[in-house]
């Protein structure tokens, strides 16, 4: 919606259970798709061979089964990302698992991963909208044994492999308890090696490169990280996420935190791996902290609740200056 009328509509749409007013929210975009549409602001910066057409995307989990792209699209964003998709569909945790922390512009969530499994979303993917750069998140499902999740991403990377453009394994969601034990440098290491061999075959069969990124935990410290720089180095990962949820919090508390990830890895990394800034954006001086820390993408969630349709426009506006990346200059 345009900025007046989503802030005359948030005292409604806030007074619903959280999951349901999104729900609402998509609805009524997808009637009235003039009331979120929003120009797309350029600011070319080219991350992992793809330009994009500026550097603020839709981080995964707003639009898990890519049910919602053509209304989406049309919000100003330089990407989009769907998921968490699993193989098979899964129902989530028990409802309520969506609580807005209003105050602090925040939300807990405690979703579980649900969505309709991989063999639907590609289906919806195969009708996605031109001229959108679009990644896939995925995981294993909870059911699955720890011991053959490695499986499940195959089969993810896999299918998900001809219709998008970038792909990133989520090994660090914490609505489910055994994913939390993928901080297993053991594990991430064999993940690493066997998904990069997929995706190395794929190139060749396809005819066609998709980047693949792994998402990485807000919670994880130095032990991990610095291990775990040298997987991604040595099995040529094209690009991280950071990071992922804190424990379900979202929005502008994250935000110390998931700057402190992005600082960690920029200086472990030094500009050999691209990395994408995530948690709590929500101010142009977000925007540039994240930058001067390492970060060439962008990723915002809980500040389009917050903000509306307008918030990529107003974090990317024609007077935002920026220091050190050259492709990310204001036009």
């Amino acid at each position: 919606m345009k900025h007046g009328l989503y802030n005359l509509a948030k005292p409604v749409l806030f007074s619903m259970d959280p999951e349901r007013s999104h729900q609402w929210v998509m609805r009524l975009a997808r009637w009235l798709p003039f009331l979120a549409r929003q120009p797309q602001i350029q600011r070319p910066v080219k991350v992992f061979g793809i330009t994009f057409p500026n550097p603020i995307g839709l981080a995964a989990g707003f639009d898990k089964n890519a049910e919602h792209l053509q209304v989406l699209s049309k919000m100003g964003f330089g990407s989009i990302e769907v998921g968490s998709v699993t193989p098979l569909p899964q129902d989530g945790n028990p409802k309520p698992r969506l609580q807005r922390l209003t105050d602090q512009e925040a939300l807990i969530n405690r979703m579980g991963l649900n969505n309709i499994g991989i063999d639907q979303v590609v289906r919806n993917l195969r009708n996605r909208p031109t001229n959108l750069i679009l990644g896939a998140s995925f995981t294993k499902n909870t059911a699955t044994r720890f011991d053959q999740a490695i499986e499940d991403y195959r089969v993810c990377l896999e299918r998900l492999y001809p219709v998008t453009d970038y792909l990133v394994a989520d090994v660090s969601c914490p609505n489910t308890g055994e994913l939390e034990a993928s901080s297993n440098l053991e594990f991430l290491e064999a993940l690493s090696a066997s998904l990069k061999t997929m995706q190395r075959q794929l190139h060749i069969k396809q005819d066609r490169y998709v980047p693949l990124l792994l998402k990485l935990s807000s919670d994880w410290d130095q032990v991990i990280l610095e291990p775990l720089t040298q997987i991604l180095i040595r099995h040529s990962i094209d690009g991280v996420i950071c990071g992922n949820t804190s424990h379900g919090l979202s929005g502008r508390p994250l935000f110390p935190k998931a700057l402190a990830l992005v600082k960690t890895m920029g200086q472990l990394l030094a500009g050999r791996i691209p990395i994408i800034g995530v948690g709590g954006i929500s101010t142009r001086l977000d925007l540039l902290s994240m930058q001067e820390a390492g970060a060439e993408l962008f990723q915002i969630y809980t500040a389009l609740v917050y903000r509306g349709p307008q918030v990529v426009s107003e974090l990317l506006g024609p007077n935002l200056t920026v220091s050190r990346h050259p492709p990310f200059v204001a036009g």
